[in-house]
């Protein structure tokens, strides 16, 4: 009979797969969602898949596109034998598919993944949409008249699936009788398929201005999206001994361009008047930039339109917008941090081109580190901080490849193969 792994919504077997374990779902779990209590399962929450999801181009847009696309793959193949030989059946068939919107198949596939239906005899004769469930349950048991690929259909479900629901990739039967070894799973996978546009195991590097902008969106990624942090890599600027700053950020995406690098790579300016003048510069000088490489400057932010700021040789403090002039990383790291008794720490104008800093960063360090320190120890004083600053900046990031990813592209170009020669 062989050996199987299964991908599981919680107890309900969405997918299974014969002798080998499936680098695209594998690519949906980290090393720490790993649990060999019973056997080895890789185990995550609905909503950090369906987020893992979304950072990698996996949207319920994309999981629609695809949906239609295979639907009329197979309406279309359908026809083509209707015309040939036109059994009732068949023409059931088309009008069954014809008739069933993205919507649609999700309804019923809430209600088979609620109620466990593996059987159709088991199903009450008087729920909705009886006849696509029962299609989808005898003729469909893959799902592959509506999807082709496993991560759009996964995508699909947990739009409909209480978001804490478990998801669970079992591969108990690969190991157990040898197909994997216990230790270095993903490495295993990575040799057997190193073909993939977008590697298991491949981080989208984060290359911001400087150290401290590492510093602290590292440690805040870790705190606010755990499920998320090794789907990126930071820029190590102590260990690299690469100077930070405008200039150097601009010369290390020149370079990253000049080798190929094909690494999804996202390049994090300051929102101020050096980090507007960089890019600025950058573009120029460039021919294009390529497609894995977003260049991006932190966004605007709410606090920041109206922000005490002093002259160089003056006390007076005088409030104005500094978005696009002097929104460092410290402007996003909330009230708490940036303030002393109430008031503000302010910026401080230079002498020439509008450019200011932020006073006492050291300070604002210090606080930001105990409060990290904090949410270690105790997770659940997470929520007393406010983190709509530096949430802004991660919804940022987890968007830029979200469309027209190496991810999309390749299962665009699959299914386009599989639609013209590969259709069963």
């Amino acid at each position: 009979m062989g050996s199987y792994c299964a991908l599981y919504i919680s107890n309900y077997e969405i997918v299974s797969r014969k002798t080998t374990i499936d680098p695209s779902i594998l690519l949906l779990f980290q090393p720490s969602d790993l649990r060999t209590n019973k056997g080895f399962q890789f185990i995550n929450i609905a909503k950090n898949i369906k987020h893992r999801l979304n950072i990698i181009g996996i949207t319920l847009d994309f999981s629609k596109q695809m949906f239609n696309t295979q639907k009329n793959t197979k309406i279309k193949k359908l026809k083509e034998l209707y015309t040939d030989d036109p059994y009732l059946s068949t023409k059931e068939e088309i009008d069954l598919l014809e008739g069933t919107t993205f919507d649609l198949f999700l309804k019923a596939s809430k209600i088979i993944i609620k109620n466990n239906y593996f059987f159709y005899d088991n199903i009450p004769k008087n729920i909705p949409d009886l006849s696509l469930i029962k299609y989808i349950i005898t003729f469909d048991t893959q799902f592959n008249s509506f999807f082709y690929d496993h991560k759009s259909l996964l995508r699909a479900f947990l739009e409909v699936v209480d978001p804490e629901d478990s998801i669970k990739y079992d591969i108990t039967e690969l190991i157990e009788n040898e197909y994997y070894s216990q230790e270095n799973i993903y490495e295993q996978v990575i040799e057997e398929n190193n073909l993939y546009d977008f590697k298991i195991g491949e981080k989208i590097i984060i290359l911001p201005e400087g150290s401290t902008d590492t510093y602290f969106l590292r440690e805040s990624l870790d705190i606010l999206y755990p499920h998320l942090k090794e789907y990126y890599s930071f820029m190590d600027f102590k260990k690299s001994c690469t100077k930070g700053g405008c200039t150097s950020i601009v010369e290390i995406i020149k370079a990253f361009i000049g080798a190929g690098i094909r690494n999804p790579i996202i390049a994090l300016f300051d929102n101020d008047t050096v980090g507007t003048s960089a890019i600025k510069n950058l573009k120029e000088s460039l021919t294009k930039i390529p497609d894995n490489i977003k260049i991006k400057q932190y966004p605007h932010l709410k606090i920041a339109e109206d922000y005490p700021t002093i002259t160089k040789n003056s006390n007076i403090i005088k409030k104005m917008d500094i978005n696009g002039r002097a929104t460092t990383i410290e402007i996003y790291l909330s009230k708490d941090n940036l303030s002393d008794n109430g008031e503000l720490f302010p910026i401080q104008w230079g002498k020439t081109s509008g450019q200011g800093k932020i006073v006492c960063k050291k300070k604002i360090k210090n606080k930001f580190t105990q409060q990290i320190k904090n949410c270690k120890k105790a997770p659940i004083s997470i929520k007393q901080y406010d983190w709509t600053g530096l949430e802004a900046i991660f919804e940022m990031i987890f968007k830029e490849f979200s469309e027209n990813t190496p991810n999309q592209n390749k299962i665009i170009k699959i299914l386009d193969y599989y639609s013209k020669y590969n259709w069963e």
